[in-house]
């Protein structure tokens, strides 16, 4: 994501913003996908389980699963401040905007 919107987050930091900012709406970006991802998980499940469509299978959601799911969450998140960490140390604004990736 953050390689797709490197030269978006160049032109943001030529009009005023720091590369601090740059990582902090990427990383709530991600946050809000993470939430949106999973309400629109349950309310899928729910419709599933409603329907009768999960009677016959394994599937749950349960404490175990919502724990592995929020580690998945951490993760990603932990790597989204990361990576556009280590992007960004070794591009300059300029270099950004001015290569044709």
């Amino acid at each position: 994501n953050i390689k797709e919107r490197i030269k978006e987050y160049g032109i943001f930091y030529i009009c005023g913003s720091g590369w601090k900012s740059c990582i902090l709406i990427n990383f709530i970006n991600n946050i809000l996908t993470a939430i949106t991802s999973f309400i629109i998980t349950l309310i899928i499940l729910n419709i599933m389980k409603i329907s009768g469509f999960l009677g016959n299978t394994v599937i749950t959601l349960g404490k175990w699963q919502l724990l592995v799911c929020g580690g998945i969450v951490v993760v990603n998140l932990l790597i989204s401040l990361i990576m556009p960490i280590g992007i960004m140390r070794k591009n300059t604004p300029r270099g950004i905007l001015m290569s044709n990736e």
